[in-house]
Order: structure tokens, then sequence, then C-alpha cells
């Protein structure tokens, strides 16, 4: 018969989980799910451990596990472990369980930036382009590593001039005050990754009014303390702090005013 009494029976202390209540149900994974590095092209389930989606990596205290299921977004939006991933999608995944009683528990495998195969050492730059001169003399193009092969030369080099459409690079235009000129370095290596870099955008500017702190001057180079040239304008450089110049006008401090041709 029942006992009634609001302690238990065999020990005198009330049950904290009350009359016929047991242990909390617990799932356990025998191996926690968890998602690896991604790079461009790789599927999601290539970052995660077979055993992730497997009934026998779980266990419960209350049965036996009969499914693992996997819940998988690509930015935000619902994907599968066979989704090829690129360049800066965000991938995340987490794994469902259910025991034979109908206990759930989820684990979070965790969340990864897909990372680019190709990478730069130094992207391609364009550097202060000014007025009257021609764009060869101010880029340097970029520099380049693969993690799975070697890289392909030459690469493919394009350029934008006023926000048109990217054509093949030709570094013999003349720059005008005002336009604006961006560089695409498409890069390839020896197991057919390919990805893009660009230069941002510079603005051609204007050389009239410029201003340079000098400490010493020659026939074709001024020698100066870089932080003082103006954010506007820096010609060419070569050597430490040196600059080529083009046929131009400038002032010097103290209020010389000097023509100089390269």
């Amino acid at each position: 018969m029942p006992i009634d009494s609001p302690f238990d029976s065999l020990t005198g202390i009330r049950s904290p989980f009350g009359r016929g209540r047991g242990k909390p149900v617990i799932i356990t994974a025998t191996t926690a799910p968890s998602l690896g590095a991604l790079t461009d092209g790789d599927t999601v389930q290539s970052g995660l451990a077979a055993s992730a989606t497997e009934t026998t990596n779980y266990a419960s205290t209350a049965g036996t596990i009969s499914s693992a299921v996997e819940t998988v977004t690509i930015n935000g939006t619902t994907g599968a472990l066979s989704d090829v991933v690129s360049f800066e999608d965000v991938v995340a995944v987490s794994i469902l369980v259910t025991d034979s009683a109908g206990n759930t528990q989820t684990f979070n495998a965790g969340t990864q930036t897909v990372a680019a195969i190709i990478t730069a050492s130094s992207p391609p730059s364009i550097g202060a382009f000014t007025d009257g001169g021609t764009l060869s003399s101010f880029v340097i193009w970029g520099s380049y590593l693969s993690a799975e092969g070697t890289i392909v030369t030459p690469t493919t080099k394009e350029m934008s001039v006023n926000g048109a459409a990217f054509v093949a690079y030709d570094g013999n235009v003349t720059g005008s005050p005002g336009d604006t000129y961006e560089l695409r370095e498409t890069v390839s290596d020896s197991v057919g990754n390919t990805q893009s870099f660009s230069s941002g955008t510079t603005t051609v500017q204007d050389l009239d009014g410029v201003t340079i702190a000098s400490t010493t001057t020659s026939a074709e180079t001024i020698v100066f303390d870089p932080i003082a040239v103006s954010t506007q304008w820096a010609a060419e450089r070569s050597g430490a702090g040196s600059i080529t110049f083009y046929v131009m006008d400038f002032e010097l401090e103290g209020g010389t005013t000097t023509t100089l041709e390269a």
C-alpha cells in the first residue's frame, strides 16, 4: 500500500524529484561534433567528422539513440552537408540527437568562415596617381600564395576607369585630375583554383599647389621626410624616402617655386 508521508519511505528525506520520478536524462557524445576549417570549394561535410552524424557516437541514460540529424546554415540560409562553399561564406552546423524515449539534445559543432585557397601576400596597388603621369609608373602588382599548388604566371591584369567595366590593363594611359582607377588581378594555381584581387579605387590628383617639405634637391630627385608630404600626393618612390619626378612645378618650404624634369 502506498505511503502518503511527505518523506521518502526509505530515507525519510523528501525526494528532490517527487514520487515516481527518476534521474534526469543525459545524452552524451563520445566525440563532440566540431566543424573544422573550410576553404573555397570544400563541401561542408569535409569539415565535419563522419562520427558527428552516427548514432553510435552518442549514448543516453534513458534508452538507445535513434537519430543524429544535422542542421546546416550557410550565410544564414539552410544548407546541406553536400553543399560546396565559397570564399567568405559563414557556415554553421549543429546536431540534434534523439533517443528511443523521445529525449533530445542539440550539439553545436561550431561556425567557420570559409578561407581562400589563394591569398595575397600583398594585393595590387596604385600609388598616388598624379596628373599627366602614366598609370604604369604608379602600379605595383600583387604577390600571391596557394595552399594547394603553385601560382600560375602570368596573371590576368585588368583595370576600370571611372567605374566602367573592367578591361585589359593598359599601363600607358595618362591620368587626368578627378579620374578614378581600379586594378583587378585574377590569379590561378597549378590545380585550378582561381581568386581575384582588387587594388581599391584611386583618384588622379592635380599637381597644382602641392607643397613638399624638402631637405635636398638635385636635377631629378628630391629627398624628403615622407611624413611631411601632403597626403594628397606622393609620386613614384624608389629607395628610402626618395621620389622620381615627372615634369612638374612644386613649392619648397620658404616659397621657392621650382620646375624639375625627370
